[in-house]
């Protein structure tokens, strides 16, 4: 066999891909705990201790570990709670809810310590929704199982007559919430009185939603509407003062399964995933902007939220030996200008929250067993060890039936790695130590189909040239 002449082809790092319908090679069939920038490869996604900083000229410290009287007990959930003080003051706290029903409040603005809410103990899973009520900034939980709870400072008190809730928006003087047991019905509290729910023509009441559209989800203030979430569509609600005068309109029906957890509001948008992509919406229009997304086996218990340029979600992914492990068992970084997703595995988050306060943005996580707060990080690591980065693309005959044979590769990358080729199923690894200088490296292995990956502990690459013979 005689080779008809040597071929050329750039190796780019463009992102991740999942489905069966990724035939590009820049695009990924895995990548763990490394991102994509402008084709070269980097790790930079990591997860570390959540921290805090005072003010703009205070260093960063470490949010403090909540301690609490068993070993059994650990943090399930978190919410921020969006606090001023008459002289302007900031006063944002976290507020935590355990695993043993209890509520603890941290300031994000004072070096303090976790401070117990007293009084109430709340069950099952919750939602939270700030807002300003006489004067007072002030904070609502409420959850399928416990009455709904106002927090004024540390101060807590219930409101035994309302509904509860598992999702709540602030919306013109009034919160709009939907229930667990009810699946058709948004709940509005009265004009001005958020905790009054007693149900009249002049004060509370609830809207039914008789349709085919699927179990409502979530509810979101956006502009000057309510837009309800349900299952396999998207509603708005146009509420101004009078009640009697709010009114329903379809957006859009018809969409494939929107994924519960998934759905974040991000400046003037709104994304969610559903089970055939991650779809933002404006308020108007419904757009796909991925289809390709990391196979998601189990979307139970996902959670996600926005920062910036990026939408984050935990779910359980399909994941081999230990960094498989757990309900939700990796973290999805989406771009939402380069449209790549980067992963990091081998945690087991139980919620995402982004605060953008003041001059504090973080994405904030809780990791099941935890008795302190995590962040997501741009140090490549968790907690401070180093993770196996993983790269590996999809198969590829590089569009000819003819048999080929990869000479070498052109290379600059600054980590050691190992590069790895799968031709025709075998499997073959070369060691590339870190340089400040391209390399090239001498491969001498043939197939017709061929796959590539790439890993190490950290990773720093430029987009690879490979030289290959085509033989007859």
């Amino acid at each position: 066999m005689k080779p008809n002449g040597t071929k050329k082809y750039v190796l780019k790092f463009n992102g991740m891909r999942g489905g069966v319908e990724n035939e590009d090679l820049s695009f990924s069939k895995l990548s763990m705990g490394v991102s994509h920038v402008n084709g070269s490869l980097k790790s930079d996604v990591g997860m570390g201790r959540g921290k805090r900083q005072i003010s703009v000229a205070d260093s960063e410290e470490d949010l403090p570990i909540l301690t609490l009287n068993s070993d059994d007990v650990y943090i399930k959930d978190l919410f921020l709670y969006r606090r001023t003080l008459s002289d302007g003051t900031y006063d944002d706290r976290l507020i935590a809810h355990t695993t043993n029903n209890l509520l603890y409040s941290l300031a994000l603005y004072d070096s303090g310590d976790w401070t117990a809410i007293d009084g109430v103990t709340t069950n099952g899973k919750c939602c939270a929704v700030s807002f300003n009520s006489n004067g007072e900034d002030v904070a609502l939980i409420s959850g399928n199982t416990n009455n709904l709870i106002m927090i004024n400072d540390t101060t807590a008190s219930l409101n035994e007559n309302a509904p509860k809730f598992n999702s709540m928006a602030f919306h013109h003087e009034r919160v709009f919430a939907t229930t667990r047991n009810n699946r058709n019905r948004v709940w509005f509290s009265a004009d001005f009185n958020p905790l009054n729910w007693k149900v009249s023509a002049e004060e509370a009441g609830y809207i039914e939603f008789q349709d085919e559209y699927g179990a409502l989800l979530e509810i979101i203030s956006l502009g000057d509407y309510i837009f309800v979430f349900k299952e396999n569509a998207i509603m708005r609600i146009t509420a101004y003062a009078d009640q009697t005068e709010f009114t329903v309109t379809k957006i859009t029906v018809g969409l494939d399964r929107i994924i519960s957890g998934s759905i974040v509001q991000l400046g003037e948008n709104i994304y969610f995933l559903t089970t055939s992509g991650l779809y933002s919406f404006d308020g108007y229009t419904v757009t796909r902007l991925n289809r390709f997304m990391p196979e998601i086996i189990d979307d139970r218990n996902l959670t996600a939220c926005g920062l910036g340029d990026k939408y984050y979600y935990a779910t359980r992914l399909e994941i081999d030996g230990d960094e498989g492990i757990g309900e939700n068992n990796a973290v999805v970084v989406y771009d939402l200008k380069q449209k790549t997703f980067s992963v990091i595995g081998g945690v087991d988050i139980l919620k995402l929250i982004a605060v953008t306060s003041h001059h504090l943005r973080r994405v904030y996580a809780v990791r099941k067993g935890d008795v302190y707060v995590s962040e997501i990080t741009d140090d490549g690591s968790i907690y401070g060890l180093s993770t196996i980065k993983k790269w590996k693309s999809v198969e590829s005959n590089f569009g000819t039936s003819a048999k080929k044979v990869l000479r070498r590769i052109n290379v600059f990358t600054k980590r050691d790695v190992k590069f790895c080729v799968i031709a025709d199923g075998v499997k073959t690894t070369h060691e590339i130590f870190g340089s400040d200088k391209w390399q090239s490296v001498r491969i001498e292995r043939s197939g017709y189909v061929m796959q590539f990956e790439i890993a190490g502990d950290s990773v720093d690459i430029k987009p690879i040239e490979l030289e290959f013979d085509l033989v007859k």
